[in-house]
């Protein structure tokens, strides 16, 4: 049989809207999301249904038929994250547990899938007029290592968000911002002065963080349902909302207005509902469109879409709604969540504690971290210093990382890749409680401070050669170890809430430092690093004397 590799991570669960495994390839070819293993009614959704056309199957009743399978005309097929196979004429969805035969074991999935709402993805590899234009990085700016994989929403440049802001017949806002409200909310300039600030506006916080080379801009249109909030839920992959509303502005806007890097699709979709929607199917999350068909009109299609239930509190009061979609934004140019999926050992889902830990893809409360910016490209080329065990001592000076002289050093580890960083290294950076960090101070609860951290990456993308995605990414258990083992990112000295883990004037980092060392094979950070870093405090920044330990 002939495979084709599909990775897991394409269902993680922060993708929930379909982050699916959608290729980036120069001959157009992607996976599409199809529908599920258990549709047998044709809709792409697994319901009571098709538990009833099944049921009525096995009584002899009435028999399935290919009218119930999905027609396939021998395409590569992938479920639910598995490998890929070349099917025959029809996949028979009937088949859920696709041992052969169609039972009572194919029953008792399908009502489990439907108490748990996690049917089995059925994609359909498939050929795709697009190709991703080439980036024209700024001059001096570093590469974007993100910009091959899956995100829609450039890093450089111009980004476009088109946002939605959607309540229902029978669930309102507590407070109804105004279009032009909402465009200042999203789109307008930096103003320190404001009570939100850092998180004053989304393109502001973008801005400062991206050393100004991400100009994020775009339009807010207000929208109410056609139907009843339930008519919505239970459908992971909001498709019926979706729908309703790109049909609604298919002939009032002008799509390709919001493609920044002329593509042909939209840079991101922002659908943002009520708090009072609840968090079991509105909790904010990112993915690509989880439909049949991304196609908008001939010329446009659809990119990574937010759906989510952060709002905007009040006149005066929009924090939440920046910092949580500011998080999001980061999925939709292909950055990971930096928390874990399951409980760690301290009882909770953060992927670092301490004064060292905050970074926006894992506590979505402050700025992105030092490897966040290297992969999205917001470094120019002389601020991203590269040790070289060969040159012997050095002294390499840190700046804010929170202003525009930030600046990250680099300890390579074997076959370190200088280009787009997809390898294992560590990365340093004086981290302050200034500029996109400023909201920080408000935690009093936990260990906050100015200082050094040094973030351990595992960079690399996965084994196949279509679908790039990052292989430690959280969600990807067996390469994780379901956490235990490799991951994308970890700290050097990882605490707990109250832990000052930040390193100082004096501190040095060794063979002795917990948490420095490279992955062994079986993912624990103990091989030596043969390097020694000693901290010193140099009037509002750091020195950093490097050798060989």
């Amino acid at each position: 049989m002939k495979t084709m590799k599909l990775a897991a991570a394409a269902l993680a669960a922060v993708m929930i809207l379909g982050a699916a495994p959608t290729v980036e390839a120069a001959d157009g070819w992607e996976w599409h999301n199809i529908g599920c293993m258990g549709d047998l009614d044709g809709d792409r959704q697994l319901t009571q249904k098709d538990l009833g056309l099944m049921e009525a199957h096995l009584l002899g009743k009435e028999q399935l038929t290919l009218r119930n399978a999905y027609k396939t005309e021998g395409s590569f097929i992938g479920i639910n994250g598995a490998d890929g196979f070349e099917s025959g004429d029809y996949l028979i969805t009937a088949d859920v547990n696709q041992d052969g035969a169609i039972d009572t074991y194919d029953l008792v999935l399908m009502r489990q899938q439907i108490v748990d709402n996690s049917p089995l993805i059925v994609w359909k590899w498939q050929y795709s007029e697009r190709e991703k234009p080439d980036i024209q990085t700024p001059e001096n700016f570093i590469h974007p290592s993100v910009y091959e994989l899956y995100g829609s929403m450039p890093s450089q440049n111009s980004g476009r968000l088109l946002i939605f802001y959607v309540d229902f017949p029978d669930c309102k806002y507590t407070y109804a911002p105004t279009e032009e409200e909402l465009d200042d909310i999203a789109f307008g300039d930096k103003d320190m002065m404001n009570v939100n600030y850092p998180f004053e506006s989304i393109r502001a916080f973008m801005k400062r963080s991206s050393e100004n080379v991400m100009d994020l801009t775009g339009r807010s249109y207000r929208y109410t349902t056609e139907h009843e909030k339930s008519y919505y839920e239970g459908d992971k992959w909001h498709i019926k909302l979706i729908d309703e509303i790109v049909a609604s502005f298919r002939n009032r806007i002008d799509f390709s207005a919001f493609d920044g890097n002329n593509d042909k699709t939209v840079d991101s979709i922002l659908i943002s509902v009520p708090s009072a929607a609840g968090d079991d199917d509105w909790w904010p999350k990112a993915g690509i469109y989880g439909g049949q068909d991304d196609r908008i009109d001939d010329e446009m299609y659809l990119g990574h879409i937010i759906v989510g239930n952060s709002e905007v509190d009040s006149a005066t009061d929009h924090s939440d709604f920046v910092s949580s979609y500011c998080h999001e934004l980061g999925h939709c140019m292909g950055l990971p969540d930096y928390y874990t999926y399951r409980k760690n050992a301290l009882g909770d889902y953060q992927g670092m504690h301490g004064s060292a830990g905050f970074e926006l893809m894992d506590d979505a409360n402050c700025d992105f971290g030092a490897l966040s910016k290297l992969l999205l490209g917001w470094y120019y080329d002389w601020d991203v210093y590269v040790w070289d065990p060969s040159d012997g001592e050095h002294d390499i000076p840190l700046f804010n990382a929170q202003a525009e002289r930030g600046n990250c050093i680099i300890i390579p580890g074997k076959d370190f890749d200088d280009k787009n960083y997809r390898s294992e290294f560590f990365i340093i950076e004086y981290t302050t409680l200034k500029g996109n960090n400023t909201a920080l101070k408000k935690q009093w609860w936990r260990s906050t401070g100015e200082g050094i951290r040094i973030y351990h990456a595992s960079a690399e993308l996965n084994d196949s050669v279509k679908y790039r995605s990052w292989r430690y990414a959280s969600g990807n258990d067996y390469e994780t170890d379901y956490d235990e083992g490799r991951r994308f990112i970890r700290l050097v000295g990882e605490g707990t809430d109250k832990t000052d883990n930040l390193f100082h004037d004096g501190d040095v980092i060794d063979s002795s430092t917990p948490g420095f060392g490279w992955y062994d094979p079986e993912g624990k950070p103990v091989l030596p690093v043969g390097v020694k870093i000693t901290i010193q405090a140099d009037e509002g920044s750091y020195l950093l004397n490097i050798e060989k330990e």
